[in-house]
């Protein structure tokens, strides 16, 4: 009995322990239960995390293949799951991103350190690339042995770009500054230099090399021999005192300042110079730095100081005018030119002494030159002493500023007069050469240029037929030409300065003419040329020609008086000769007719005082 009942408390007990491990089971059912519906449920939140995410999600095993890819990975590279599921990676890399990824799984494996931020380049669908930014970590099993590696990549491709671009467009602005022909530095809002061109390193003689990086003015040693703030430090925080040592300061409206300064001492000689300097902003509007450009303005200045001494020297008057007509400066020699002062001429206008355009028709003028750049003409202006001036006027126009007319004139008045006196002079030349019976001819370049009436006449043309169309060579009878080239091309060198001789002419009509030619050199239209004239001495030759003959006569008749003598038949009464035609004639008039010998007729004392006796005593 005490047996049994030990036996029924033993299966009391273990019935009791038994539910009670039945209890703990059921609570840990549930509790699993529990756990795998949160793992579920994780796994859900977890899937759902991955193929709703912008970057994207991969994991591989260490072959390299593809286990699990998430929705965003399809769409970046434009496959389908069924593509790339089971695939190896490496065949979707360039070649660098390969071996790099290899090298960097290979670490990841054997230290479990995590990749972080490696870039590769993966290759699209349609065989562009695209770059990613990668993270990566060791997948293992619940024992603890590496079985792949899950990583998150980022799309960096257009950031890549835009960097890229950034990159460039520093380079292009790097150059640009660098290759500047003026001097410039730029500065960040620190007052560190990071920039200093070529044209700074030859004007200041310091390498880039040397400066970049400095700040705390020591940009300001090359030029004043001191740390000290100039024109680029004053765009961030004006200081007056610094100002006063420019010359001129001018400041824009969008922050720009621009002035002038000389420095005694730059590299051993002095600099004239002139600075223009900006500020730097950011995309947002933040200041973060300044940049100077200086130009070496020696040479101009100088050329400015020999300009000035010019004007004030010069004998032409000059001024600058607006596009208005207002005299904005004069100097000193049109001042004298018209009577008026410096001071007076600067309330004035140009229509205050022009004296033949009307004040309408000088603005037109006006804007005529501002189209074409520039004029010449003549005109008159008035003078304080109401005396009337002839000026020859020479303007350019320049759009600097609002336009600037620089105005150069010169007094023309004495110049006038003398043409005046030339033309009248030239028409009086003109009315006796027209009117004169002496051929005038003037030949340049074996052509006539200009003949009178009687040139033309002699030859049987007329004026129009000869000038520009015919040469000496033409109207010169062909035995006769060499002459007539020699003796033109010795004025037209300028060997002799005059010439006279003779040849003949072959007319329009084929008529040879003789003609004398009187000829010099001159200049005609700035160039060499021949002047002359020449007459007609047919006439004169046929004359010579018959004295020439009537010479030859008396000659012969002279000698032939000489033959005769001692042979004359005489009469022994009274003394006639018979001449070779029979006729008998008185010996005077026979020996007149033969010989140069003439008769005065008188009476000798015998037949004086034979014939008349009563007048003899």
């Amino acid at each position: 009995m005490k047996d049994q009942n030990q036996t029924e408390m033993r299966l009391i007990n273990e019935l009791a322990e038994l539910r009670k491990r039945i209890a703990e089971l059921e609570t840990l059912e549930n509790e699993r239960k529990q756990t795998e519906e949160a793992l579920r449920q994780s796994e859900e939140r977890y899937r759902s995390i991955l193929e709703n995410m912008q970057e994207v999600y991969y994991e591989i095993d260490l072959a390299g293949n593809w286990i699990f890819l998430n929705e965003a990975f399809y769409e970046h590279l434009g496959y389908r799951k069924e593509e790339l599921i089971g695939k190896n990676s490496r065949q979707y890399q360039d070649e660098t991103t390969a071996r790099e990824l290899y090298q960097a799984y290979t670490r990841l494996y054997h230290t479990g350190e995590p990749i972080k931020a490696i870039e590769a380049k993966w290759i699209s669908k349609d065989g562009t690339k695209r770059t990613y930014e990668m993270s990566a970590s060791l997948m293992r099993d619940p024992e603890g042995k590496p079985i792949g590696f899950r990583g998150i990549s980022r799309d960096i491709t257009e950031r890549k770009r835009m960097e890229e671009a950034l990159k460039e467009s520093e380079r292009r602005l790097a150059d640009i500054i660098d290759f500047l022909p003026d001097a410039t530095m730029v500065i960040d809002r620190e007052g560190k230099v990071i920039a200093w061109n070529r044209a700074m390193e030859v004007m200041t003689g310091v390498e880039a090399k040397d400066m970049l990086g400095k700040g705390g003015y020591e940009y300001a040693i090359p030029f004043y021999g001191e740390r000290r703030p100039i024109l680029i430090d004053l765009v961030t925080q004006p200081q007056e005192e610094i100002e006063m040592k420019y010359e001129h300061i001018e400041k824009r409206p969008d922050g720009m300042l621009m002035g002038e300064n000389y420095i005694p001492n730059l590299k051993g000689g002095e600099l004239y110079f002139f600075g223009a300097s900006a500020p730097l902003y950011d995309r947002r509007g933040n200041l973060v730095g300044a940049i100077e450009s200086i130009r070496d303005i020696t040479e101009h200045k100088r050329a400015e100081e020999e300009y000035k001494t010019i004007l004030r020297t010069a004998m032409d008057g000059f001024w600058v005018t607006d596009i208005e007509g207002h005299f904005l400066g004069v100097n000193a020699a049109y001042c004298r030119l018209v009577g008026y002062s410096r001071d007076e001429l600067l309330t004035m206008r140009i229509s205050d002494v022009e004296a033949v355009e009307r004040p309408e028709e000088t603005a037109q003028r006006i804007q005529r030159i501002m189209e074409t750049g520039g004029d010449r003409f003549e005109t008159r202006h008035k003078c304080k002493d109401g005396r009337m001036i002839d000026v020859e006027v020479s303007v350019n126009y320049m759009k600097a500023g609002d336009g600037r007319l620089f105005v150069f004139l010169r007094d023309i008045t004495e110049r006038k007069k003398m043409e005046e006196a030339l033309r009248e002079s030239e028409h009086k030349f003109r009315s006796l050469v027209e009117s004169s019976i002496v051929g005038v001819y003037l030949i340049q370049d074996g052509v006539f240029k200009y003949v009178n009436s009687r040139f033309a006449e002699i030859h049987g043309y007329k004026i129009g037929e000869m000038v520009d169309k015919l040469g000496p060579k033409q109207a010169t009878l062909p035995e006769d030409w060499p002459v007539a080239e020699e003796n033109v091309r010795k004025r037209t060198s300028g060997e002799v300065d005059f010439a006279h001789y003779e040849l003949r002419n072959v007319t329009k009509t084929r008529e040879i003419r003789n003609v004398e030619i009187f000829g010099s050199r001159t200049v005609y239209q700035g160039r060499p040329a021949v002047i002359g004239t020449m007459l007609d001495i047919t006439e004169r030759k046929r004359v010579e020609e018959e004295r020439k003959k009537l010479i030859h006569e008396l000659q012969e008749a002279i000698a032939n008086i000489k033959q005769l003598r001692g042979l004359l038949p005489i009469c022994a009464n009274c003394k006639k000769i018979r001449d070779d035609k029979g006729y008998w004639n008185q010996i005077e008039s026979y020996i007149q007719d033969h010989s140069g010998a003439e008769f005065s007729h008188g009476m000798c004392p015998e037949c004086l005082k034979k014939l008349y006796p009563d007048f003899v005593d």
